[in-house]
């Protein structure tokens, strides 16, 4: 009840091809999801019949920020303190690949996630084409989870890099979500699987994060608990203004500086140190992280005050 967006990790319909199962899917959905963004990534069954996912575009409206030639098919969007990158295991993933590393370069926020169908390290399935071409980049990327589809199970895998186990706190956790539909799987035994849940019922992951935690819950439909998983990393210090100045004036001083741009901040706060008491434990201003000025008042004229703007 408390989600802020619904990602989908492929196979919204049957037959992309086919516009009234489309329709269905949104008839359905609209009761419980019209109020919540979709974040929906391609799956193989979405571009049967129309490989250039032409009827799947047509039916969200996405981020057009993906390769050239692949705009609304591949994506990515940020949330808090994570980043979200969504690609098409369908075609091009070399070039998307490439994409992905231009795409995660400079990402400031500390959690790093993709989305995409055909799961590298799966059940029923070995995507090995899938796990050549992006786990590389995955690896080099510092890529802290993949969400996946197409087995219709629920697979949780060890902690992966260079398609070798790894410890704890390391390398990339695989998660394929099970299935929202009537078929399931059973489980086939592969070397990377740390949890299985191969039950004929239907499975939903939930994920709450904060800067240094990325708790998943997976869920029946039914409402029990399958799977718990905690990723934790150090939280790292949010950037700074830039560019601090003052302007005094009688009984009063403004405060200007560079707001901290695109990077991921919760708030800028201003303290007003006295000069007999130093920093004081509450700011004296709590500002959003665009504002980039702020007036203090009250001051006495004539006395040596320090100002201190933390984000």
């Amino acid at each position: 009840p408390n989600a802020r967006f619904v990602l989908v990790t492929g196979d919204l319909v049957d037959q992309g091809y086919v516009q009234e199962q489309w329709d269905l899917f949104f008839e359905t959905a609209q009761a419980d999801l019209s109020g919540l963004p979709i974040a929906p990534a391609i799956g193989n069954h979405d571009v049967i019949r129309d490989e250039t996912a032409e009827y799947f575009k047509a039916h969200f409206h996405l981020p057009r920020n993906g390769p050239v030639g692949m705009e609304e098919e591949v994506y990515s969007f940020e949330y808090g303190p994570v980043h979200v990158a969504v690609l098409d295991t369908e075609r091009e993933l070399a070039l998307q690949a490439a994409w992905l590393r231009e795409d995660m370069a400079d990402v400031e926020r500390p959690w790093k996630v993709v989305a995409l169908h055909r799961g590298p390290y799966g059940s029923q399935y070995d995507s090995d084409h899938v796990r050549r071409a992006l786990g590389p980049a995955f690896d080099e990327l510092g890529v802290d989870l993949v969400l996946a589809g197409h087995d219709h199970a629920y697979i949780r895998s060890h902690p992966m890099s260079g398609e070798a186990r790894v410890e704890e706190g390391r390398g990339t956790v695989y998660v394929v979500a099970g299935s929202a539909g009537p078929k399931f799987y059973p489980r086939t035994f592969r070397e990377w699987q740390k949890r299985v849940v191969d039950q004929e019922t239907q499975i939903y992951v939930a994920a709450s994060v904060t800067p240094d935690k990325l708790w998943l819950r997976a869920f029946t439909v039914d409402g029990m608990l399958v799977d718990n998983l905690t990723l934790r990393k150090a939280a790292a210090p949010p950037p700074d203004v830039a560019g601090l100045g003052a302007v005094a004036d009688d009984h009063k001083v403004t405060l200007h500086w560079t707001p901290p741009g695109g990077s991921w901040v919760d708030e800028v706060q201003v303290f007003v140190a006295d000069p007999l008491g130093g920093v004081p434990v509450q700011p004296t201003h709590v500002l959003r992280p665009e504002v980039d000025h702020v007036g203090t008042r009250g001051l006495n004229n004539g006395v040596d005050y320090t100002f201190v703007v933390r984000t």
